[in-house]
């Protein structure tokens, strides 16, 4: 289901038409692949939209899913028909499967094919039309004794029927005795065929390994070639790769495919025909009831990769030739298993490596031969011709082969190709491609960071990204991978400078521990230092200092980094700077000391720390304005205080010619009056406090008003005179 295009469900219908103009599915297409979360609720939006419409679906071989994944497909339909049920809509499905494994549907009807009355008929109909014998005595003599040993169950017929007529053809003259020999069960008939006789072992072998593990399904020709390989690989091949595109080839092959495969593999009836099983009872017996020790002895847990690997070596041997072969041979010519070969080999490699160590086939890899192949036939191409191992195989998935290929070329750091870097391209197709990469293993904290990595910007990398992204882990995992902490964009920016100016301190610090610049100039200017005393960030302006950033550098605002801290009241900061010999006398382009400005932002323990450390209270600016004029016109009555507490000459006017101790009075600071006064300022200049009269309150002199009374006729007067 997660592959059906929804075209081709029930949105043909004329009330489902409407149904792709919804939100959720408006940017896709009728015949765009969806997820199969999406899929799922298109086609219950469509069912839904029936309108008492009768559907019918299909579902064939449902033994061949995951055993999890159908019983979420039967879940689905039920919840289905009993949603359309509940609005009319006659909604059935019918599903197809073998016996095993059992899927319990409480609201089903089961029918068994085998106990079906023409199922008998349809055997006997194919026995009648298949089975080619000479004698029609002895003939007729099989034919019922296959109808008794089958027991119903059609594929035995299909498989036991071209032995006999194998049999026949050479002169046999032991064909009933052979029929009574076969096993009555489909899975021992399997075996029998398998281990019966040991002519060709090896082509019965490759034959069964490239039908299971194959990537795709290979047309016959691809077979053709890859049975070669195989056959070459243990010694028994024609030195040359064989000629597949003459026509007359092609029933040679079909022939070889019958007579390789011990009759177990045929080739399909579709436009392009591929090489397929002659039903899934025999991969089920292969690998669920490991039939495929029988030519494949001694594999263990260890089958698959053997089997993958003995294909990686099959893909191996065909490249190998194809060094000699016109660039421009495409799949279609005479040498069509190179199209897989170079897409595929990687593949198996990758899955080999799960129990087969791959660092000799990665080390001996002719990567241009490989890179050709992959141009040639990528559509569109995904590399260009310098690309390095590395980044094919973070853009390929390939998580198993990447740490062994990083024992070889530790270097991820290659900037290039469509997504500029490898982790750029291993994020782009699976995190465990990525945790690889990183040397993380899936599960672990770092490895939850490549969620957030997201190759946005085309001038960004994997680190720069990281510090603007603010994210420390994946700095921290970048950085011990040997990552460069002073690279630059194209502005000139650095990963410092990226990291200060998102507010990420920790990983500002991260950075300069791990060998970044301290005192890299951006536009003529020493920024880190400033940039991280304007914003606070105490751990980066430590980690500065300590590697040898200049105090009192200027910054891009002509500030030293003192000025920067103090203008923005970050006392650590400030403490930080002045501890390191920051210069207290250097002024901004006003003429303003550090104390200036920090009596300016109001900060009453930020002016302490400054006149503890030697500031001059008393200094002027370029206006001739004190750090106590400037807190009084900003307000700042706590940090003037602490001004004149501190010895701040208080004999000065404002820019009105307005006395302080007027002023002090006049907005009721009474706490800098009394300060003032202790300091000598003359009490009488005070003006005296208005004499208050006590108040009374208006009631005291309240006398009520005679009641007059009112009766009707009172009542009556009053009205005629409003009239």
């Amino acid at each position: 289901m997660a592959s059906s295009s929804p075209s081709s469900l029930v949105l043909r219908a004329a009330p489902c038409r409407n149904i792709l103009d919804r939100p959720e599915f408006r940017s896709r297409t009728v015949d765009t692949h969806l997820a199969l979360n999406n899929l799922k609720a298109l086609f219950k939006a469509a069912v839904l939209k029936l309108d008492r419409r009768r559907l019918t679906c299909f579902i064939d071989t449902l033994d061949e899913c995951d055993e999890q994944q159908a019983l979420e497909m039967i879940r689905f339909f039920e919840d289905l028909t009993n949603t359309s049920t509940k609005n009319d809509i006659p909604l059935r499905i019918c599903f197809s499967s073998r016996p095993y494994p059992h899927m319990m549907i409480p609201t089903s009807i089961l029918l068994t094919l085998e106990d079906q009355p023409d199922h008998a008929a349809d055997m006997k109909s194919y026995i009648s039309n298949n089975l080619r014998i000479e004698d029609p005595k002895l003939a007729e003599e099989l034919k019922l004794r296959i109808m008794q040993k089958a027991s119903g169950v059609f594929m035995w017929v299909v498989v036991v029927i071209p032995i006999l007529n194998n049999d026949d053809r050479w002169g046999h003259p032991t064909i009933k005795r052979q029929l009574e020999e076969l096993p009555d069960s489909l899975s021992n008939l399997f075996k029998d065929i398998l281990t019966r006789d040991k002519e060709n072992p090896d082509d019965l072998l490759f034959s069964v390994l490239w039908v299971l593990y194959a990537k795709w399904p290979l047309t016959p020709e691809e077979y053709y070639h890859a049975l070669w390989c195989g056959l070459k690989l243990r010694g028994r091949a024609d030195a040359e790769i064989p000629d597949v595109s003459d026509t007359f080839v092609r029933e040679k092959i079909n022939r070889y495919i019958v007579t390789s495969s011990k009759g177990l593999v045929e080739v399909t009836k579709f436009r392009v025909p591929t090489v397929q099983f002659i039903h899934e009872t025999v991969r089920d017996f292969l690998l669920k009831e490991n039939g495929l020790g029988y030519i494949l002895s001694h594999a263990g847990p260890k089958r698959n990769s053997i089997c993958h690997d003995m294909l990686k070596q099959c893909c191996g041997v065909f490249l190998s030739l194809c060094s000699t072969l016109d660039i421009n041979e495409g799949f279609r010519g005479s040498h069509p298993f190179r199209r897989y070969c170079s897409l595929n080999i990687l593949h198996h490699a990758n899955a080999a490596a799960e129990h087969i160590p791959q660092r000799s086939f990665l080390a001996d890899l002719d990567l241009p031969i490989l890179v050709q192949g992959l141009r040639l036939f990528q559509k569109p191409p995904r590399y260009t011709e310098a690309v390095s191992l590395t980044y094919i195989l973070a853009r390929e998935g390939l998580s198993k082969l990447i740490p062994t290929w990083l024992e070889i070329c530790p270097n991820i750091h290659i900037y290039g190709e469509e997504y500029r870097h490898p982790l750029f391209a291993a994020v782009n197709e699976s995190r465990h491609t990525t945790a690889a990469l990183l040397g993380v293993a899936p599960g672990s904290p770092e490895y939850q960071l490549v969620k957030r990595m997201n190759a946005s910007d085309i001038d960004d990398t994997p680190l720069s990204l990281a510090c603007r992204l603010g994210d420390f882990g994946m700095v921290r995992l970048l950085l011990n991978s040997g990552d460069d902490p002073n690279h630059t964009n194209k502005q000139g920016s650095s990963l410092l400078w990226e990291a200060l100016k998102g507010g990420h301190d920790s990983i500002s610090a991260l950075l300069i521990e791990g060998g970044a610049d301290a005192n890299r100039k951006f536009h003529l200017t020493n920024m880190y230092l400033g940039l991280a005393s304007s914003k606070g960030y105490h751990a980066t302006a430590k980690c500065l200092l300590e590697r040898g950033a200049v105090v009192d550098s200027i910054a891009w605002s002509w500030q030293t980094p003192l000025l920067e801290a103090s203008r923005n009241g970050h006392e650590d900061i400030v403490s930080l700077l002045v501890e390191a010999g920051a210069d207290l006398t250097r002024t901004d382009q006003k003429g303003r000391t550090p104390l200036a400005t920090a009596s300016r932002r109001g900060s009453p323990d930020l002016v302490r720390l400054l006149i503890e450390h030697g500031s001059d209270v008393n200094a002027k600016d370029k206006q001739d304005s004190t750090p106590l004029a400037l807190a009084l016109r900003a307000g700042r009555w706590q940090a003037a205080k602490t001004l004149i507490e501190n010895g701040a000459d208080f004999n000065l006017s404002d820019l009105d010619g307005y006395p302080l101790l007027l002023r002090s009075s006049r907005e009721g600071h009474g706490d800098v009056v009394e300060l003032l006064i202790q300091h000598g300022e003359d009490a009488s200049m005070l003006p005296e406090p208005p004499v208050q009269e006590p108040t009374r309150n208006p009631l005291e002199d309240y006398e009520p008003s005679p009641e007059l009374p009112i009766g009707p006729e009172t009542f009556d007067n009053i009205f005629m005179r409003f009239l």
